[in-house]
């Protein structure tokens, strides 16, 4: 497996306690876009969690 450089979102939001509503609805946006990618290529992933879910660090 490659690694992928990045943290998790749960280790994003313990940094960012106080994230805007905005940060927050764009993080669920890039998510359900995620989501609806793999359900096009016929791929259910059956463990979306904080854990599972990484943040691009060069991402703002």
């Amino acid at each position: 497996m490659q690694h992928i450089e990045g943290e998790t979102l749960r280790q994003w939001a313990e940094r960012h306690p106080q994230a805007s509503l905005t940060q927050r609805l764009d993080i669920a946006n890039q998510l359900g876009k995620a989501v609806q990618a793999l359900h096009h290529r016929e791929i259910i992933h059956q463990q979306i969690n904080p854990d599972n879910i990484l943040i691009d660090p060069t991402a703002s």
